[in-house]
């Protein structure tokens, strides 16, 4: 009887490797079809892995928050950021126009009115 046990157990222990090796065999195949999108998820990774300590210049917080603000709460506002804007370092570049907390540098300017001379 524990002789069929051992067999019974080393069958099943070769079963697990077998099905580890070939589910390896099958992320592999799939990894080596579709290398284009791992490529670019692992380039994605990389550049998004900055954090905000990575930050240096006060000119970059703007432009890098915008699209955020854009997306999340469609405006160029910032006042959801108040505890970074009010840095002194940084006040600069976010001026405060019309109650709202607005970036420095534009998103578009204003169309110049043409002027006949």
């Amino acid at each position: 009887m524990s002789r069929e046990k051992k067999q019974k157990k080393e069958t099943r222990n070769s079963a697990k490797v077998i099905q580890d090796i070939s589910f390896f065999q099958r992320l592999s195949s799939f990894i080596k079809k579709y290398d284009y999108i791992f490529i670019f998820i692992l380039c994605l990774l990389a550049y998004n892995t900055t954090s905000f300590n990575d930050i240096i210049s006060g000119d970059v917080i703007p432009a890098s928050f915008l699209p955020f603000s854009l997306i999340v709460y469609h405006n160029p506002n910032f006042d959801y950021m108040s505890d970074i804007v009010s840095q002194p370092e940084l006040n600069y570049a976010f001026p405060v126009v019309q109650g709202h907390t607005v970036s420095l540098f534009l998103l578009c300017r204003k169309p110049q009115s043409k002027q006949i001379v």
